[in-house]
């Protein structure tokens, strides 16, 4: 590790860094979601550092910030730190016709069939409980993944 590390080295090395994904597969005419949640009561804030998302058809996939889990659990924040805890960050995911609402849409790029996208942010999502990130795909019956990496501090 550099001399300087940097503060996400540092909390990965503390156990505060996660990973997941979540995989939905194609549902006729329902709109594909995949959400990183922040369960009420959890006690974190969740630093979102990177998604990448990819799809099985080539469509717009919308992100933005949501206040409602979705029905399905595809996953759970696995540690950096190998053999540190499960994050409380939760993957969820939902095939429905309308597809989540979003209370801010943050972007909305074009993604190629099978091909992965990565949104690397300059400075993190904040994530405080109660809420989630989702990306929910613009056209219906298509496969969607997507990959999420964060930190957890203390909120």
């Amino acid at each position: 590790m550099a001399a300087n590390p940097t503060y996400g080295q540092l909390l990965a090395l503390k156990g505060q860094g996660f990973i997941a994904n979540g995989i939905l597969a194609a549902s006729s005419g329902n709109l594909a979601a995949i959400q990183l949640w922040n369960p009420t009561g959890s006690g974190k804030i969740l630093l979102l550092r990177n998604c990448v998302i990819s799809v099985g058809a080539a469509c717009f996939v919308q992100f933005g910030q949501n206040t409602t889990e979705l029905a399905a659990a595809l996953g759970q924040g696995l540690n950096k730190l190998i053999g540190g805890a499960i994050g409380v960050g939760l993957i969820r995911g939902s095939n429905t016709a309308g597809g989540p609402t979003l209370g801010g849409i943050f972007g909305e790029p074009a993604i190629p069939s099978a091909t992965a996208l990565q949104l690397p942010f300059v400075d993190p999502i904040i994530v405080t409980a109660g809420n989630g990130l989702a990306l929910v795909s613009q056209i219906a019956n298509v496969e969607m993944s997507a990959y999420f990496e964060w930190d957890e501090v203390n909120g």
